[in-house]
């Protein structure tokens, strides 16, 4: 999830135009995001599966990744300009200077793209990135989508899930802030896996306690398809009362003594890397703490 950091300037803009806020899929930083199964798209190619028009510059202006804070992105990407605690809109400038080659936009400013660069003018901008993702995934039907959802730990053990860009396996980190948000994060990525990582009280306030972040986990695990897996935590108490879709496979990892996956002989080196066994295997986890193994595993 992204949150506001005093005196950092521009700040995240994570809320759709109607200011109902959602979280992100997390991806790893500086990969090409592709819609429609191409890695290069056109604006025009946007606007059409954004249901919006190409309001100024050049309908051939080509994207190869996306982003939505102008001080990170990278030349040729599509900038989204969403609204939050502040206005995206405000930040277009900033993002054709930095080399975004279009701009995706709810209503359109008095800012002039530069040559070969387009603005996109949409009903409501995140909106339409949910209508560009589905599209995206709809034209992968060969991708193995793992969503990693939970209280705490999602970064880490997606990190430690990630795959090699030629891999045709997507890792989504799902977060949560509001019930139905992880629902509409597997609507459009449609995971074949889903991993829960635990149950705790992260942004338990807005889903009612524990519980509550419970019955948000459940929306992945149900979300799955016949054949897919759910992996558990098998040390978590609140693992019992998850409950995924019929024919799915669920195995549980951990230290517990029926853990489908056990972790044992968990040691630390002298630099908090822990080490384990599992399986048979010895696993070296290149992250600090002993709570990172049970991430990995």
């Amino acid at each position: 999830m992204l949150r506001r950091r005093a005196g950092r300037g521009e700040g995240p803009r994570d809320r759709s135009d109607r200011r109902r806020p959602h979280p992100a899929v997390r991806r790893p930083r500086g990969r090409a995001r592709s819609v429609g199964g191409a890695r290069v798209l056109k604006a025009v190619d946007i606007a059409h599966h954004a249901h919006g028009v190409v309001a100024a510059g050049s309908a051939e202006a080509t994207v190869s990744s996306w982003a939505f804070d102008s001080r990170t992105l990278t030349r040729g990407a599509c900038f989204a300009a969403l609204r939050g605690e502040r206005d995206g809109r405000d930040f277009v400038p900033a993002a054709f200077a930095a080399g975004a080659s279009v701009a995706l936009v709810s209503q359109k400013r008095d800012v002039e793209p530069p040559p070969g660069a387009a603005l996109v003018r949409v009903d409501d901008v995140l909106r339409r990135l949910q209508d560009l993702a589905r599209t995206a995934r709809a034209a992968r039907s060969e991708l193995r989508v793992v969503g990693v959802a939970g209280s705490t730990g999602k970064t880490s053990t997606k990190d430690l899930l990630d795959t090699p860009s030629r891999a045709a396996v997507l890792v989504a980190e799902m977060g949560e802030r509001f019930p139905g948000d992880i629902a509409l994060l597997c609507d459009i990525a449609r995971p074949d896996v889903g991993v829960v990582t635990n149950v705790g009280l992260a942004h338990a306030e807005h889903l009612g306690g524990e519980r509550g972040a419970a019955q948000a986990m459940n929306e992945l695990l149900r979300s799955l398809p016949p054949g897919g897996v759910a992996v558990l935590n098998a040390d978590d108490p609140w693992t019992p009362s998850l409950r995924a879709a019929g024919g799915v496979t669920v195995v549980t990892a951990g230290a517990a003594e029926n853990a489908d996956y056990r972790i044992e002989d968990l040691q630390l080196d002298d630099e908090l890397h822990p080490s384990f066994a599992l399986a048979g295997r010895r696993v070296v986890v290149p992250l600090l703490g002993e709570h990172q193994a049970h991430n990995a595993a």
